[in-house]
């Protein structure tokens, strides 16, 4: 029963640690780089669905949601794109710089100590032959799923979708054929800041409360999620997230929680050893 509980509690967490992989295996598709600003945005949206939580679930999550989105391309225009064609790391010290500010930010607005977060969902659990699960977890997988449900159908059966894959497997060639290159990469960047911002405000809803420090953990486990899963490949990256959302629940269980975070990056390292492209190679 312990294992299947710990399984259970872990694949909510890992719901959201996959909603990030997805947002950085977005911007990775089509730029090939990350934007680490993405830990503090995910701050930003838990604060910004905390404000609003007084008007209910649905317009907190959504003002969360869009807020986020456009924090999220403002920082791609001011401090990754004008990198872009510099050195490879260029983009990624200029998005933790940006990351930085932001924090800096949120911690003289919001303060940096914790806020309780406001039951956006159903609270109480359902009990089934001894395993306990949350009405709030319910909800907040739910969500999830929803929404990357719509994403990989959007990215794989329209015409944005194949323009997204055109841009992702050959730049040059896409445009060549019609495809405004640095529009879709704009739009990798929106998509990635709307799944960043609808795990900021659950993961504040999961969790209970709210700081300006709250989207590290799930940044650093986001990143982590993209590479096993291999990055670029959006259904690899929510797999992955998945995975070690699991994979520390069960870890907790028969080690301690303080070893959660090794046998993600020990999950990492076998990974790369073994098959470096990733569980599921980019297409």
């Amino acid at each position: 029963m312990r294992q299947l509980q710990a399984v259970i509690d872990g694949g909510m967490t890992g719901s959201l640690y996959a909603l990030v992989a997805l947002a950085f295996s977005l911007v990775w598709a089509t730029m090939r780089t990350v934007n680490l600003a993405f830990l503090q945005l995910i701050a930003f949206a838990a604060i910004i669905g905390w404000a609003s939580a007084d008007f209910g679930a649905a317009p907190a999550i959504i003002f969360a949601v869009l807020a986020t989105a456009g924090l999220t391309l403002v920082t791609h225009l001011v401090a990754v794109q004008p990198m872009l064609k510099k050195a490879r790391m260029a983009p990624i010290v200029a998005s933790i710089g940006a990351g930085l500010l932001l924090q800096g930010i949120l911690s003289d607005i919001a303060g940096s100590q914790l806020r309780i977060m406001p039951n956006l969902f159903p609270t109480g659990v359902f009990e089934i032959n001894g395993i306990f699960i949350r009405k709030t977890g319910i909800a907040v997988v739910a969500v999830v799923l929803v929404f990357v449900a719509i994403t990989l159908v959007i990215f794989r059966y329209t015409m944005i979708g194949l323009a997204f894959r055109a841009t992702s497997w050959a730049p040059e060639l896409g445009s060549a054929y019609g495809v405004a290159t640095p529009l879709v990469q704009l739009g990798s960047v929106v998509a990635a800041g709307l799944a960043i911002g609808l795990s900021g405000v659950l993961t504040a809803v999961l969790v209970g409360s709210v700081s300006p420090f709250i989207g590290a953990n799930a940044g650093l486990k986001g990143v982590i999620a993209m590479l096993v899963g291999g990055a670029g490949n959006m259904t690899g990256a929510v797999a992955g997230g998945l995975l070690i959302g699991i994979l520390e629940s069960v870890a907790e269980l028969y080690v301690s929680s303080a070893m959660k975070t090794a046998v993600s990056f020990g999950l990492l390292l076998v990974v790369m050893i073994v098959r470096p492209s990733g569980l599921l190679k980019e297409r």
